[in-house]
């Protein structure tokens, strides 16, 4: 059985399905998109023509099929037969009259089941080659996947036949029949993008991981590639780009983001402005989703901030740092807002790391970053920010600042515990030395009373320990 589906031009279009073969062309008007054609001969080559008329004009697809079949390889020697030439070429006219008497001589001569199949068209012998010495053929036995016959029984059918032809004289010890193996051969109907699975003298077909199989009557025949990308079955981060390949797909994350595992593209993507601001940035725990974080972290003190640009209308080249627009909204921000700065808090250690630009309706994400000896809340850099972002960008603006613990306040921050927990231990310690000290004293200054006998209840005697 073959069957064949296509893709509907519109609704209520009435469509001719053709099947080209050995006998004569079978035509089929149908409405449905489908169509499958049985009782067909095993292991033969057809072509299916499907034509729609639509607004007067025609339009036409077709596909060239084979049917399943068990195939089996025989090899005979016909020693009073004398080799032509010719025989080499398939097409010549010698070639089609030895294979044609041949294989009516075998075919008439087969008993029992095999001569049913023959007559039906069902067997079919099929001449491969033939070679010199004297005449050696190699030939196929081809018939339904569903006839269960093994290789010792087809043997025997064919020397029961081979005796009986009047092809003359067989050399048997170089007469063979085994299960032919159809993967190895461009016979198989499988499709491209499907296994070829051996099965004795038969084979079957299963598509391949990545193709949805268009034909599960007939399996593997019709592969089609499934696009994970249009149906949201692949493993891409949401802040990636799905590129849908033939039997795959690819995955790359979007223009400023980082891949956290460059090996395994687009499924580790990580958004620098959602942890830029993170509290725990500085932390040995973090991933480092921050190429600048080591700057960062570094730095004396250092601040999360945001422009919220209300008159602007974001696009997506501001997530390509390598536009136009992106480039000049970077410049400002990093140069003339940074010089302004430094002037305004008096301190040329200012700088500012842009970490991106987002939606809503155009929101800067940058790190603010002070190494100078006096340091600043995050109120008081927000006031000056504030400022001059006005001054640079006009009063549709608003920002916002945070701070971020970094290493070098960690590091402060250890070591003045250090210095007070070393001064606690200074203080327990002369207290204890002290308290020691009273303690030996009054021992040295106190005595001890023991009784000593004498008379009936005896006395009390005092000495100096």
């Amino acid at each position: 059985m073959i069957q064949f589906s296509w893709t509907p031009q519109g609704g209520g279009i009435a469509y001719t399905a053709s099947l080209f073969g050995d006998e004569a062309v079978k035509k089929t008007a149908t409405y449905k998109t489908s169509i499958a054609y049985e009782h067909l001969l095993p292991g033969q080559e057809y072509i299916i023509s499907v034509e729609v008329l639509n607004c007067g004009k025609k339009t036409s697809t077709s596909k060239t099929v084979q049917t399943a079949s068990k195939n089996f390889k025989g090899q005979t020697r016909l020693i009073d037969k004398v080799f032509n030439p010719q025989y080499r070429n398939k097409s010549s006219a010698a070639f089609k009259d030895f294979e044609k008497n041949f294989t009516d001589e075998i075919g008439g001569k087969l008993t029992g089941e095999f001569k049913n199949l023959f007559d039906m068209r069902k067997l079919r012998i099929v001449i491969d080659s033939l070679s010199n010495g004297s005449v050696t053929v190699l030939f196929n036995m081809v018939m339904p996947v569903q006839q269960n016959l093994i290789q010792t029984t087809v043997f025997n059918a064919l020397i029961i036949a081979l005796n009986k032809s009047a092809l003359g004289r067989v050399d048997f010890n170089s007469t063979f029949i085994e299960a032919g193996n159809s993967c190895e051969t461009v016979s198989n109907a499988c499709s491209e993008y499907a296994s070829c699975i051996r099965e004795e003298a038969t084979y079957s077909c299963k598509c391949k991981d990545g193709f949805l199989d268009h034909s599960p009557r007939v399996p593997g025949r019709d592969c089609q590639d499934i696009n994970e990308c249009a149906t949201n079955a692949s493993s891409c981060s949401r802040l990636a780009t799905c590129n849908n390949t033939v039997g795959s797909y690819e995955c790359s994350c979007n223009p400023g983001i980082k891949d956290g595992n460059p090996t395994n593209p687009g499924r580790q993507c990580k958004d620098p402005v959602l942890c830029f601001s993170s509290p725990s940035l500085c932390s040995t725990q973090n991933d480092d989703c921050l190429d600048s974080k080591n700057q960062i972290c570094s730095s004396k003190q250092a601040f999360a901030c945001e422009i919220l640009f209300k008159n602007l209308v974001f696009g997506p080249e501001l997530y390509n740092s390598e536009s136009e627009r992106y480039k000049n909204l970077f410049q400002s921000i990093t140069t003339d807002v940074v010089q302004q700065m430094q002037t305004s808090l008096r301190d040329n250690s200012f700088d500012i790391i842009v970490v991106g630009f987002r939606p809503g309706s155009v929101i800067a994400y940058f790190v603010s970053l002070l190494q100078g000896q006096q340091s600043i809340d995050a109120n008081t850099l927000q006031a000056n920010l504030s400022k001059i972002v006005k001054n640079v960008f006009g009063n549709e603006t608003e920002v916002t600042v945070q701070s971020i613990p970094t290493s070098s306040e960690t590091n402060l921050a250890w070591k003045t515990a250090v210095i007070v927990l070393g001064v606690l231990l200074g203080v327990a310690l002369i207290l204890a030395v002290l308290i020691l000290s009273v303690c030996l004293w009054m021992r040295s200054t106190a005595g001890e009373y023991w009784l000593e006998p004498k008379g009936l209840m005896g006395n009390f005697a005092y000495h100096y320990l």
